[in-house]
């Protein structure tokens, strides 16, 4: 039998499954396979994160922009989201095992590392042809997702460093030449 390589990275729920992102806004899909091909090439096992969105709202929701997750009660979700994973992480490592770091998704208002969509005009959407047109208005800004935030807190509080990458779905060759050369 062979040795366990003892390396485990996590990885956005959307990279694993594009069925839980907002209909028509992924360009594969399934699975990301070429990122699961570098990895799986690598030998690493991999943790799949919640999607606080769609654990939160749902697979039939529309798109929605970061300020729209940023109250309260959407931050203490991804928060209770975060800590079983962080107890898989206590026990992994516990156990001699290397955790890499995190994969997340460029854009994303939940797990964009830097960058996240934005839109001024989105509130009091009132009809399909408004909607389609904030859509087109929402641009990339500099920032980071309300769970990514969620997930650096409790890995500082818990004393963890770990390794933080981004998919950009535009570009994913700049993060899997990356990967291929760094893991």
């Amino acid at each position: 039998m062979p040795e366990r390589a003892r390396k485990i990275i996590l990885v956005s729920h959307c990279l694993l499954n594009v069925n839980s992102k907002v209909e028509g806004i992924c360009p594969f899909p399934g699975v990301h396979k070429e990122l699961m091909q570098v990895l799986a090439e690598k030998d690493y096992g991999i943790i799949q994160l919640p999607c606080p969105e769609m654990t939160y709202f749902g697979i039939s929701r529309w798109a929605h922009v970061r300020d729209q997750f940023d109250f309260p009660a959407f931050r203490e979700h991804c928060s209770k989201l975060f800590k079983p994973v962080l107890d898989q992480i206590q026990d992994y490592r516990n156990n001699g095992y290397h955790i890499e770091g995190i994969i997340f998704v460029e854009g994303s208002p939940s797990c964009g590392l830097t960058k996240v969509t934005k839109c001024e005009n989105w509130k009091g959407v009132n009809s399909v042809d408004s909607y389609a047109k904030l859509l087109k208005e929402s641009t990339k800004i500099p920032g980071k997702g309300i769970f990514v935030q969620e997930v650096e807190k409790l890995l500082k509080q818990a004393d963890y460093e770990l390794n933080y990458y981004v998919l950009d779905e535009r570009q994913p060759g700049l993060l899997l030449d990356k990967l291929k050369k760094d893991l």
